[in-house]
């Protein structure tokens, strides 16, 4: 999916939280 360091972006935090990751 996407770089693990996009998921302590604000803004887009919620959408790795709330994507494929989980």
């Amino acid at each position: 999916g996407l770089p693990v360091w996009l998921k302590y972006v604000p803004g887009i935090s919620f959408r790795t939280d709330n994507g494929p990751f989980k």
